[in-house]
């Protein structure tokens, strides 16, 4: 009676261990992989964050944590040309505080907690009207009146934390977006056609990329100019001058240089017209093809 109670066990623990080996599919997987041969092999990783190519190319400074443009009262002016520049996708929610301005709002990192509130004009108190988890790009409208601000944005992230209330200044009606925010807003100063400039530029003997064209959002231009064999000016600020952009840097012995950038179609001309630096006679020419819209910076210090 015990030998069948004992082999009655023995078979219930092998028919459970079978159902464990079954239930469990055999060898391992990780990360979406698929096992061939006894082997795994890991599939893409669910944790890397996506690619932001055009918010990446943003040349924030420092502490910074945020972009944002004055887009127009009432009605948005321009937002396909921010789209185009510095928007991955055109699709971004507006979240609407007051019938007044419309400011674009570009978080710089992912994962950032956007807490929107709305100031009450007679008690200026603030109320939260909306937060928002891994924030991406978003349209505020806001100040129905340009005397008194009614909207108060937060952005957090890994435990930084600012806040800001956009308006326009009554002393100069220029965009005023915080202090720890960059401004991309288009100026007056910027000339026609000026976003043919930004972009990154081939060098036509190496095939490498040799200029890059960066919209600092204040009316000036990040420069970085490639020369092979010679020389790199990552430090280069541009300004519109004419039908073109006139830079300043500094050549490798550590003296100004300056020069200009013109375009021609999808050519872009780099002349040093301003160099006391041996190698780069005043007038000295190179010439660049532009191969996309987006510029990629290189490191600059």
């Amino acid at each position: 009676m015990r030998k069948k109670s004992f082999l009655a066990l023995a078979l219930a623990l092998a028919v459970l261990l079978c159902g464990c080996v079954a239930a469990g599919g055999g060898a391992e997987t990780t990360g979406g992989g698929t096992t061939q041969g006894g082997e795994t092999t890991a599939g893409p990783n669910p944790t890397d964050p996506p690619a932001h190519d055009k918010r990446d190319a943003i040349p924030f400074a420092e502490g910074q944590l945020y972009a944002a443009a004055y887009l127009g009262y009432q009605e948005m002016d321009d937002f396909d040309y921010y789209a185009e520049k510095y928007l991955d996708t055109a699709d971004v929610p507006t979240y609407t505080v007051s019938d007044g301005d419309f400011y674009l709002i570009i978080p710089r990192y992912d994962g950032m907690t956007m807490t929107l509130s709305v100031i009450d004009l007679e008690t200026s108190q603030a109320s939260v009207r909306q937060e928002v988890a891994d924030v991406g790009p978003f349209i505020v409208q806001c100040n129905v009146s340009d005397v008194v601000s009614d909207a108060l944005i937060a952005l957090a992230y890994n435990g930084d934390r600012t806040e800001f209330t956009p308006f326009i200044s009554l002393e100069n009606g220029t965009p005023q977006i915080g202090e720890r925010g960059l401004d991309i807003t288009k100026t007056d100063a910027q000339p026609a056609g000026e976003a043919d400039f930004v972009g990154e530029y081939t060098d036509a003997e190496s095939g490498e990329p040799g200029l890059e064209i960066a919209d600092n959002g204040d009316g000036t231009y990040a420069v970085q100019i490639s020369i092979l064999h010679l020389a790199q000016f990552t430090d280069g600020t541009g300004r519109p001058e004419g039908e073109g952009l006139a830079f300043t840097a500094t050549d490798p012995d550590g003296n100004p240089i300056a020069g200009t950038v013109t375009l021609s179609g999808t050519t872009a001309t780099v002349t040093f017209t301003d160099s006391t630096w041996n190698y780069l006679p005043n007038g000295e020419s190179f010439t660049y093809e532009k191969t996309s819209d987006t510029p990629n910076l290189w490191a600059r210090d």
